[in-house]
């Protein structure tokens, strides 16, 4: 396999930043009046709703941690960081455009000209790479809380910190799921179709697919790679079409979903079920653009409206989400949410905004579920930095909505499948 030009210049960048000199360290007044984070997103660009999502999502946040809430959550009713005088937390947005390079410079200028204590991003895992690499070697904490490739968490950093699942712990979930529905149904799914798009977070999608796909026992009758972002996907459906999987698995950002769907609706390509690793699947404009079209696929997902029917908390956040941006929550939203409460707790225990002692802090982290609206256990971190407390979700897109169908715990409807023919639909 090719790797990727972007994978490339992810590790280009790494070597580079490993030959300069690091930045002189920080210096901070005792009692700040605000406490500075840089935000790094696709502010612009194919992936900017996602983007859009996550910073819209930190927004909330900053209002109930700076503001005085009579909600269940740390910090509501504190207005700011009470260890820091109740200094206010703020976050600088920058826009990394989709680009690894851009995302790179962007996190370079965040802590060097900016001053920020820590990061958080970067929605896209070839630009959580490059981000987190520039602020390992400045010595500032990262927050990754989207970025699913595994590779985020291999790499040793001392300063790389993850919220949500990786795409191996993904992987495992669908195919967990698809043998339960198989016990169930009394019918075994025959075979799988593999696609997905050829940069970091793509690759990773493949590689775990593959390699649970094959512990099951499941035959691989497809297997495709594809350019991100391109124009044209008739030549992989029609690949995929000769080879009648009955399910396929997809990795890929919400441009190359929407393209594939439609292709799939022209070509006449129906597969028993599709399965979407999030991205693009649970981006906002995936329902909104292709209306009906969208229903029935299969996702895995963060957080859902559904977690409301067990944690009230979820509906109350929703409601306030809801009344400042017209709008329902999704995964992106909610997992950036998180991620505020996060840093609030870090740097609220360090009682400083020096990012060596948020660092320590973090590695410290003991947050519980309840304290959240994810349908975590809690966040506490292991050696790499991976949330050794989350969990995902398979929902499906019913009428529009994505609705828990596992696990059975979190269940809110049954799940419908196959799909519809294109026909019947």
């Amino acid at each position: 396999m090719t790797i990727s030009k972007a994978f490339v210049s992810i590790f280009a960048i790494a070597v580079i930043a490993g030959l300069t000199p690091a930045a002189a360290p920080h210096s901070f007044a005792a009692q700040p009046a605000e406490v500075l984070i840089g935000g790094v997103y696709p502010l612009s660009g194919p992936t900017a709703p996602a983007g859009k999502d996550q910073r819209e999502g930190i927004e909330m946040a900053l209002e109930i941690i700076n503001g005085n809430y009579d909600l269940p959550l740390p910090f509501a009713a504190s207005q700011g960081i009470p260890s820091l005088g109740n200094a206010k937390l703020r976050y600088i947005f920058a826009d990394h455009q989709g680009q690894p390079e851009k995302a790179f410079s962007e996190t370079e200028r965040l802590i060097s000209v900016e001053k920020v204590s820590a990061i958080q991003g970067a929605y896209q895992s070839s630009c959580a790479a490059t981000a987190s690499q520039a602020s390992e070697r400045l010595q500032v904490p990262f927050i990754a809380d989207t970025g699913t490739s595994t590779t985020l968490h291999r790499r040793g950093f001392k300063y790389f910190f993850r919220i949500a699942p990786h795409e191996g712990q993904y992987a495992e979930i669908f195919f967990n799921f698809i043998k339960e529905h198989d016990a169930q149904t009394g019918k075994k799914t025959s075979s799988i179709g593999l696609v997905w798009e050829n940069t970091l977070y793509g690759r990773d999608v493949g590689i775990e697919d593959r390699r649970w796909a094959e512990k099951y026992g499941y035959p691989i009758v497809a297997d495709i790679s594809y350019t991100d972002r391109t124009a044209d996907v008739t030549s992989e459906v029609q690949q995929i079409k000769r080879a009648k999987p009955s399910i396929i698995m997809h990795g890929s950002y919400v441009s190359d979903a929407l393209l594939f769907m439609r292709t799939y609706k022209e070509l006449e390509v129906n597969p028993d079920m599709i399965f979407g690793h999030a991205s693009g699947f649970v981006n906002a404009a995936f329902v909104k653009e292709l209306g009906k079209d969208a229903d029935g696929v299969l996702v895995w997902e963060l957080w859902s409206l559904d977690l409301a029917g067990k944690q009230p908390l979820v509906a109350t956040i929703n409601d306030l989400f809801r009344k400042k941006y017209g709008r329902n929550m999704n995964g992106h939203i909610a997992t950036a949410f998180t991620a505020v409460f996060l840093l609030a707790d870090a740097i609220n225990r360090a009682g400083s905004t020096d990012p060596i002692a948020i660092e320590k802090e973090l590695r410290k982290t003991s947050i519980s579920g309840k304290d959240t609206i994810m349908p975590w256990k809690g966040i506490s971190f292991d050696a790499h930095g991976e949330n050794t407390q989350s969990s995902g979700l398979i929902c499906q897109i019913q009428n529009g909505e994505y609705r828990i169908v596992w696990p059975a715990g979190f269940k809110a409807v049954d799940v419908k499948w196959p799909l519809p023919k294109w026909a019947d639909r």
